[in-house]
């Protein structure tokens, strides 16, 4: 039998793309199913949080002065390694976009420095690259006696490194398009994403509505906020929108930092 070596190469890299899937979704149970540290979250007025990953510039023009036009302020999950570069034809966030962001209140949180799935780093490459991203962040936006909060690159945890990010984060946050309410795993908090085909109000306008039928703490992300965004942004449009109706609910607008620190308050009572 002639052997070839193109449908085989297609072959072995389907299977491993097969592989590191279920791989994923196995980190993602596990993470779900035996969590390190548990919050609770009791609320009587409900929370929406809105967040940032990777924080193109637009995130920062649109996204956060948006929030401030309704009294409010975001979560910001910066990956150092990103700083001033391309991706596609977005320009990500210059070192001037993250003192504006920490000076107007804004939460500047982490989300490692090189900004690789973590299930592909051993546990010494993610230490030292965390240690980077802490000191590039502490340069920056200096935060004393209190520990960041963190997103997961790609929203995909990895299962080995639980010790490390709990010693390192007050909260680590996911996907799962999910709204936290009871007992939830502090290392793998639901988000729900502003981005792609889904993007639409109507749709998401409806964990709004369940979060202040219900309430809860609604964490939603997204990337870019532009008038033409990427799959994983959303319009200026969009966002305000989501801002004014969570307000018009009568949800209290918090960063993740200021989340934590009711829910922490409320968990010590």
């Amino acid at each position: 039998m002639e052997w070839n070596n193109g449908q085989a190469g297609r072959r072995v890299t389907r299977q491993l793309l097969n592989f590191n899937d279920w791989s994923d979704r196995v980190a993602d149970r596990m993470m779900r199913y035996f969590p390190r540290r548990k919050l609770d979250v009791r609320l009587e007025q409900p929370v929406v949080s809105f967040t940032f990953d990777d924080v193109p510039h637009s995130a920062v023009r649109s996204g956060a002065t948006l929030l401030e036009r309704y009294n409010a302020r975001g979560t910001f999950y910066i990956a150092g390694g990103l700083q001033d570069k391309m991706q596609g034809e977005m320009r990500m966030f210059s070192p001037a976009d993250v003192q504006y962001l920490a000076r107007a209140g804004h939460e500047v949180a982490c989300h490692s420095f090189s900004h690789r799935k973590m299930s592909k780093l051993s546990r010494e490459i993610l230490e030292r690259d965390l240690a980077r991203n802490k000191a590039y962040l502490d340069g920056l936006a200096p935060q004393e006696g209190r520990l960041r909060n963190f997103a997961y690159p790609y929203n995909a945890p990895q299962w080995r490194a639980r010790t490390l990010l709990a010693d390192r984060f007050s909260s680590c946050r996911g996907g799962g398009n999910q709204i936290n309410r009871g007992r939830v795993n502090r290392d793998f908090l639901y988000g729900v994403e502003i981005g792609g085909a889904d993007a639409k109000f109507s749709t998401l306008s409806s964990y709004i509505e369940d979060v202040a039928r219900n309430p809860g703490w609604l964490i939603f992300f997204t990337h870019d906020v532009d008038d033409n965004p990427s799959p994983y942004g959303c319009t200026r449009d969009l966002f305000e929108k989501l801002v004014a109706y969570a307000a018009e609910k009568s949800c209290r607008i918090l960063p993740v930092r200021d989340a934590m620190a009711l829910l922490q308050g409320q968990n010590r009572e």
